[in-house]
Parts: C-alpha cells; structure tokens; sequence
C-alpha cells in the first residue's frame, strides 16, 4: 500500500491505494485500470508523514529544519564540528555519549569500549566502535552501510540519486531500521526509501 501527495491549487491531497504505482507525473492504478497523469512529479509518501489535505507549505515544513551536507560551507562545517567532543583515546565511551568529532568528521560510538591511541575512529578496520556520523539536522548522502552498525534506522534522512527521474538528486527517507539497501533501486515501489522530494 502506498500513499501519494497531489499538488492542486495550493493544497495537497492524500490518497492511499493498493496495486498503484507512479513513474514520474503518471499515477498508474492497475486495479481500476486508469492513469492519471499531472503537471508536476507526484510524491510517494508514507503514512502519516503528512496530514491529510496539508497545503505545499505545510508540507515544506515537514523538511524545513534540515540542510543539504552539500550545502554547507567548510566554515560552517567546522562550526558544527566544534560543537561536539574530540575523541580522546584511553578514555571509556559508550554509545549512550551521543557523537565525537575526529580528523575533521563527526563519528557514533556503536559499543562501550576504553579509546586507544592506535585505534582512531578514522582507522580502518575500527567500525565495530566507530561509524561516520552526520548532526540531525543535516542530511547527508547515502552512503553503503558496512554492516548493522551503520545501518540506516527508520525515518533517517539521505540524499541519493533517483533513477525513477532521470538520476536527478533527491532526499529519501528510511522506511524500517536496520536498512542497508540503496534509495531507488527496488523497481518503482520504493519499499524500503521514500522519495520525499528533489534536492
């Protein structure tokens, strides 16, 4: 089952169907055996992200509070960055510590474990303790995970290409923890991201 955002006349309308799939601005219903095609690219979207018939702005909101990582500045990276932890080694960290920063990135503690000087998050081989980490509010690209460690959890936010627009950039949004899949590549259903909207 899967829900799709309409654009009409500033509001958007909400409808769920089963048996539908979208391609671009076409909605096509195998059940009724219709296609509805609209001016603008349709939004496939889960349930309850939205309330039924938002307007657009509304539904802009949803995203508001988030920035693109491509869009940050070196400084403004740098201005985040300070604003966490350095990684200190012979120190205990749990992953209850919340993020670190190292090397000029943001890392999550993924066991509780005591750091070692020749242990950095930044060494290979260390992501059973460490794994890049990006703020909430920052959405960063999808990235391979290496493992359950690093999987995406339910409603974590990425940038991807979409092949279902011409590889055009778009946010999409985790549909179940534990994710190690790639955005866009089930076919057209989108089972395990959401395509929220083009970056």
């Amino acid at each position: 089952m899967i829900s799709t955002a309409l654009r009409h006349n500033g509001k958007i309308s909400v409808s769920t169907s089963l048996g539908t799939r979208m391609i671009g601005n076409k909605l096509i219903d195998g059940r009724a055996g219709t296609t509805t095609v609209c001016r603008q690219d349709i939004t496939e979207i889960e349930d309850g992200v939205l309330p039924d018939d938002c307007t657009v702005d509304e539904a802009k909101d949803v995203l508001a509070d988030y920035v693109l990582a491509g869009d940050l500045t070196d400084a403004e990276i740098e201005a985040i960055l300070a604003l966490y932890p350095a990684w200190k080694a012979d120190k205990l960290y749990k992953p209850a510590d919340g993020l670190l920063r190292h090397a000029g990135k943001l890392y999550q503690i993924n066991q509780e474990h005591t750091s070692q000087a020749h242990f950095p998050p930044s060494a290979s081989g260390v992501t059973a303790l460490y794994s890049e980490a990006v703020p909430e509010s920052v959405i960063a690209a999808w990235r391979q995970p290496e493992g359950s460690h690093d999987a995406y959890a339910d409603g974590a936010l990425v940038t991807h290409d979409n092949p279902n627009d011409g590889g055009t950039i778009w946010v999409y949004e985790s549909t179940y923890d534990g994710n190690t899949t790639e955005p866009g590549r089930d076919g057209t259903y989108d089972r395990y991201w959401t395509p929220i909207e083009r970056a």
